[in-house]
């Protein structure tokens, strides 16, 4: 295990944050996006709002397993797994073993709509 990065080293911006592997996969012919169930790539943020990790997630209609593609926010580990989608759905990162949820779309939005006084 490593230690977790300070703040200062943490990643800063989306222009940091970059997922090539499942971009791969779909050039190479691995993945049909024709035949994607659940597809979800959000930004992971610490309370200031910065950006400081990232994930994305992708089930085919006929594989039981997601593939995922991560950037740690702990430790900002570049990551891929495929693991079993369901709800609620969290992310180990096979660096420094913390896990991170991946909310719901919805949620994340109802919580925008309700703000902070709700």
């Amino acid at each position: 295990m490593s230690k977790e990065l300070e703040d200062c080293e943490k990643v800063k911006g989306k222009e940091n944050l970059k997922l090539e592997k499942i971009n791969e996969m779909v050039k190479e012919g691995k993945i049909d996006p024709g035949n994607v169930k659940f597809t979800t790539w959000q930004d992971k943020k610490n309370d200031d709002g910065e950006i400081i990790g990232t994930v994305r997630v992708v089930q085919e209609e006929d594989e039981d397993l997601a593939k995922v593609e991560y950037i740690c926010p702990r430790c900002q580990n570049h990551g891929f797994r495929k693991t079993e989608y369901k709800r609620p759905f969290w992310v180990k990162c096979e660096n420094c073993e913390k896990s991170f949820s991946v909310p719901r779309l919805k949620d994340k939005v109802d919580r925008k709509k309700k703000g902070p006084d709700a």
